[in-house]
This record gives structure tokens, C-alpha cells and sequence, in this order.
């Protein structure tokens, strides 16, 4: 409801496709969305890029403190977030990370979160957050047995971050990628997926 992004996963479909207000775009406040997966063992959820500059971040929309407890609530947190790497790059090319401090302190902490968000048992999470193949960067590795289901392994065990330059060629499809979710998640003109 606040327009703050959280990853809700299950190891099953019918686990999220059964509720349809998890389905409904800004349905469910962020504190209602943190109930109902304490309630249902089946799902999971995700504090992701809770520093974003954009409008989605947690933080900006909830505040610290609310911050600080959907993080140990859920257990999740995304603290590594590739998506801004070329433009930490230009940004420090340009000197621009001295003329708008306060977007490049989101940015870089969008890039990788403060440890103060990570508690103890917290599972690490992240990722390219790529949305085109010349975006694909850094990623999670999470050893894995192959006698374990991999999705207990994922929801028990943080990854280890490994890094990937990405050319600045990628802020190029990145610019209109933003801008089309922006103006999606502005105007509200996400759809709602269908439930089992």
C-alpha cells in the first residue's frame, strides 16, 4: 500500500497464488504483508534495496525503525544490489557523488546495505537485479549439497557475493527499464496476477 517493494517467495506456486492480496498491487500495507508470511510457514519474504533512491525502498517509505523490525521478522534482507554499478561508476567519473550526496549515499547503500540491517540468523540475499542480458552482473553462490533440497538451502544458508564489472553501455537500457517501472508503479498500471 505504501508502494514499498518486498519479495515474497514459496517453495510451491500454490503457496502464493492462493492469496489474492498478495497478488493485488498496493492491497496490503507493508506491516500486513510481514503478518500474513508469519502466519503461512510456506512463505518467505525479503527486505530488498531498503536504500533505494527511487520511491520503492522500504526506508523511505516506512521509515528505520519499521525497517529494522520487518528485517527481523522476516529474516531476509537483500544486502547486496548490482543495479547501480555502472552508474556508481559515472557518477564517480563525473564527481557527481559530490554535487548529489544524498542520491549517491542510496545508491552506494543500495550496492551493498550498512551491516547495522543484517541480524544475527539474518539471510543474505542479492543479486544483478538485471532486467536485460548486458545487465547481468554480480550474483549470490550458496554452497550446496546435492543430497539437500535446494530450496531448504536457499532459505537457511546466506550466499557469498561475487563481483562482475558491468560496462556502462548498461545504463543505457537500465535508463528506459527505470523509467518504465517508475511510471508503472506511479500511476498504478500493474495488473493483478491470477490466483490458483
Amino acid at each position: 500500500k505504501e508502494g514499498t517493494d518486498l519479495i515474497v517467495f514459496a517453495k510451491n506456486k500454490k503457496d502464493i497464488y492462493s492469496h489474492l492480496e498478495l497478488l493485488t498491487p498496493w492491497k496490503l500495507k507493508t506491516s500486513e504483508v510481514v503478518k500474513l508470511i508469519s502466519k503461512q510457514p510456506s512463505l518467505k519474504g525479503i527486505v530488498v534495496h531498503p536504500y533505494t533512491p527511487g520511491a520503492t525502498g522500504i526506508i523511505r517509505n516506512n521509515g528505520m525503525d519499521v525497517t529494522k523490525e520487518t528485517i527481523k521478522q522476516l529474516g531476509f534482507i537483500e544486502f547486496y544490489n548490482c543495479s547501480f554499478t555502472a552508474l556508481i561508476r559515472l557518477f564517480n567519473f563525473l564527481k557527481l557523488n559530490k554535487i548529489f550526496k544524498k542520491k549517491y549515499f542510496q545508491i552506494i547503500n543500495t550496492a551493498s546495505a550498512p551491516s547495522e540491517l543484517c541480524y544475527e540468523n539474518t539471510i543474505i540475499t542479492g543479486g544483478s537485479d538485471a532486467h536485460h542480458p548486458g545487465e547481468i552482473g554480480d550474483y549470490m553462490e550458496i554452497e550446496y549439497n546435492t543430497k539437500k533440497d535446494i530450496f531448504d538451502v536457499i532459505t537457511t544458508k546466506p550466499g557469498k557475493i561475487v563481483r562482475r564489472n558491468k560496462s556502462m553501455l548498461a545504463l543505457i537500457p537500465n535508463t528506459f527499464t527505470v523509467s518504465r517501472e517508475w511510471l508503472m508503479k506511479k500511476f498504478h498500471l500493474y495488473t493483478i496476477d491470477k490466483p490458483l
